[in-house]
């Protein structure tokens, strides 16, 4: 009984993982390959400002709010820092720490506010690829990470900027 049950999940995560990889070879056919991407995980900057943003047409934002301590955060780092060499010209990672910096908390509650979330709630990671919000994280969210990166990359002449409610004039 167990062995047709372990063969059945087996069967459904390989469909599982056929169907994200056909949706990965698919959002990547669309895009440009650039083989000049090296393997060495590249180190984000956890201590982002406002005067940090940009808006360029040729990458999407990704605002990520965390907590110091959080081992969830922790892991998104993590993450995110190894996909940074294949997909980071795609990107850009803008990274606050919420629990302690109350100045980034406010930034963290313009977004919430936006996305008509609980203000304030400061439940992390809380993050924002171009303008598709997500909360927490493991690693089962990864291929959806992605391929929202390259959709939203794709798409992202008709993407909200965020740039009026940072009140930023750049």
């Amino acid at each position: 009984i167990y062995a047709n049950h372990t063969d059945t999940n087996t069967s459904d995560n390989n469909n599982k993982e056929n169907n994200t990889s056909s949706i990965n070879k698919e959002n990547n056919k669309e895009i440009e390959e650039d083989n000049s991407s090296t393997s060495e995980a590249v180190k984000i900057n956890r201590n982002s400002t406002l005067s940090d943003i940009t808006f360029q047409n040729d990458k999407i934002n990704l605002y990520f709010f965390w907590g110091d301590g959080c081992p969830h955060c922790e892991e998104l780092f993590s993450f995110l820092e190894s996909i940074q060499s294949e997909y980071g010209k795609y990107f850009n990672i803008y990274a606050f720490e919420v629990w302690y910096n109350e100045e980034n908390g406010k930034i963290m509650d313009y977004f919430l506010e936006e996305f008509n979330d609980n203000v304030g709630k400061r439940s992390v990671p809380y993050f924002i690829i171009g303008d598709e919000p997500f909360e927490g994280y493991n690693s089962s969210k990864n291929d959806t990470i992605i391929n929202t990166i390259l959709s939203k990359y794709k798409d992202r002449n008709n993407i909200k900027n965020f740039e009026s409610i940072l009140n930023l004039n750049n």
